[in-house]
């Protein structure tokens, strides 16, 4: 069964606290969300609110960027290769099957003309 997409509007203060008491926001820039359980596909990591199960890295979006809601088609991938990580800086959407462009190299690096270049 798939987690569903979307969260309870609003999401409370106290969920909110209770969903930073376990991420763990590291040195090198990546956010361990620290709880054991995983969803039923076996690789993602949720966060319970309401008596549901949610994505942990859409909660994270969510909180850190209200400007940016989510809407319920897409899913989020980390750049930076970390299952764990909730950090919204590492994650890349993702719209049905298709992927949107990287913005920045696996390394942090911008892509810009003069770095970058393509092959056939």
């Amino acid at each position: 069964m798939a987690l569903p997409r979307t969260l309870p509007e609003p999401l409370s203060i106290r969920d909110a606290l209770r969903f930073w008491t376990i991420v763990d926001k590291r040195e090198d820039g990546c956010w361990r969300f620290m709880r054991k359980g995983v969803g039923r596909d076996g690789r993602t990591y949720t966060f319970h609110v309401q008596g549901r199960q949610y994505s942990a890295r859409r909660i994270a979006w969510e909180l850190e960027r209200p400007d940016r809601p989510l809407t319920t088609k897409v899913r989020l991938l980390a750049t930076c290769r970390n299952p764990w990580c909730v950090n919204p800086d590492h994650m890349r959407i993702a719209i049905g099957g298709g992927i949107l462009p990287r913005e920045k190299c696996h390394r942090g690096h911008d892509f810009t003309e003069e770095n970058t270049y393509f092959t056939t």
